[in-house]
């Protein structure tokens, strides 16, 4: 199966490995502004289907089937920066199997830590100087996040600045690619 964020009516599609939509998660369609990204933890045995709201400022978290929304991450519909808020959030990306880190990126700059039943674990990143952003733990985007299991390393895309950051899975700096 395959999870893909729609625009307009049937903001959720599943789709089979041949390209045919079998469900659509029209029973959501009231919770979105824009869906943004789709992600399963490759941790979850219960495949939990977590979307992130770029435009609603919230992250949800489903079961599989589609039938239940099990935690909200965010404040739905009100932006902000602190442990509760975001401001059009981008990307999930699961360290392991109690790990979850989101790029808060499109207007906060900044990548939060969360524990998988939502419980807020710490937060790193400042808004960077437009348009050449070059400090440590700086960034104008934080678009894409990707984690390493193996290194406990987290990578943050910096789409505005066009690099990578590399980070300890507590925001402790490491490099940078270009």
């Amino acid at each position: 199966q395959t999870f893909v964020p729609a625009v307009g009516q049937h903001r959720v599609l599943v789709m089979d490995s041949e390209g045919n939509i079998v469900e659509e998660w029209t029973q959501w369609d009231h919770l979105w502004v824009r869906p943004h990204d789709v992600e399963i933890s490759p941790y979850d045995p219960e495949k939990h289907v977590w979307i992130v709201d770029a435009e609603g400022h919230a992250v949800y978290k489903f079961t599989n089937d589609g039938k239940e929304l099990v935690l909200t991450l965010g404040t739905p519909g009100v932006p902000g920066e602190d442990e509760t808020h975001f401001r059009r959030p981008t990307f999930l990306a699961f360290m392991d199997e109690n790990t979850v880190y989101l790029g808060d990126g499109y207007d906060n700059t900044r990548v939060v830590k969360f524990d998988m039943d939502g419980n807020f674990l710490g937060q790193w990143g400042e808004r960077g100087t437009p348009p050449n952003e070059t400090r440590p733990g700086y960034w104008n985007n934080v678009h894409g996040i990707g984690v390493d299991p193996t290194t406990r390393r987290v990578f943050v895309n910096d789409r505005a600045n066009a690099r990578v950051q590399i980070f300890d899975e507590d925001g402790i700096y490491l490099d940078e690619w270009k």
